[in-house]
């Protein structure tokens, strides 16, 4: 067997410059690429049929009407802590009508879903959330395809402004 040498000075400045410039490509790169996020969901029972999401921050946020989107929970208590990450479906757009009378939800005049779930699940009155509405410039519906989903159904619109942007499942 051959013995190796020893590390002489010139090797050893060689091997620290060749890491230095790989440390200064990779951190080029890392910088020219926008951040990126793997959201995994945390709700004993998902308000959507995937739990694995893939999110990259946009210089600008543009989403449309069914897009899976990220948004901080604000004011989404009990089920949500204050600032959770939560993806559901963008079901209303700005200027479309809301309606959930008698425990059905409709969106523009759609049948979309019901209340029913969350009514038993929070012991309230089926016609508890009974309102209609027009979704105002800055204002989104999110809706979960999970019956059992915690959204806009019981917490009402939400800011526009503070969707983080659209996500893709990765499962």
């Amino acid at each position: 067997m051959r013995r190796l040498s020893k590390l002489t000075p010139a090797l050893f400045c060689t091997v620290l410059l060749g890491l230095l410039v790989l440390f200064s490509a990779v951190s080029a790169v890392r910088q020219s690429l926008p951040p990126y996020h793997i959201i995994i969901g945390r709700q004993s029972v998902s308000c959507l049929p995937w739990d694995v999401f893939f999110w990259i921050k946009p210089e600008k946020v543009v989403f449309k009407r069914y897009d899976l989107v990220l948004f901080d929970a604000r004011n989404m208590g009990p089920f949500f802590p204050e600032g959770a990450a939560v993806v559901k479906m963008a079901a209303g757009m700005p200027g479309d009508r809301i309606l959930i009378k008698a425990g059905k939800l409709y969106i523009n005049g759609q049948l979309t879903g019901d209340v029913r779930d969350g009514a038993r699940a929070l012991k309230k009155p089926m016609d508890y959330w009974d309102t209609e509405y027009v979704l105002g410039a800055d204002e989104v519906f999110m809706l979960g395809t999970e019956p059992r989903s915690y959204d806009s159904r019981y917490w009402g619109p939400y800011p526009r402004h503070r969707v983080r942007g659209s996500v893709s499942v990765l499962f």
